[in-house]
């Protein structure tokens, strides 16, 4: 760095560090485009991905609560077997 604060360290990219305001060659433009394309492209993947992993755990969510209420339905029908199974046992004694 100089006393202008600009970078002569690097020819490809020559930053101004005035108000955080970069200044940039053909080149090295050409290079941040790309390399924040690249970046924007993973991000908007994550963000399906986890898009999608929601929807799954959704879909389990739902069938694992149907699958719970039908565990309840069958237990409290069994209950009302051994229930009546026990009165017919104490009647016929």
């Amino acid at each position: 760095m100089n006393n202008n604060d600009i970078s002569t360290s690097s020819k490809a990219k020559i930053s101004t560090s005035t108000n955080d305001i970069k200044a940039f060659n053909k080149k090295a433009l050409k290079e941040e485009i790309r390399r924040l394309t690249i970046t924007n492209i993973q991000l908007i993947n994550n963000k399906l991905n986890a898009e999608i992993t929601k929807i799954k755990l959704e879909a389990n969510k739902t069938k694992l609560i149907n699958e719970k209420n039908i565990l309840i339905t069958k237990r409290e029908k069994l209950q009302a077997k051994l229930t009546e199974a026990v009165v017919i046992s104490i009647i016929s004694i």
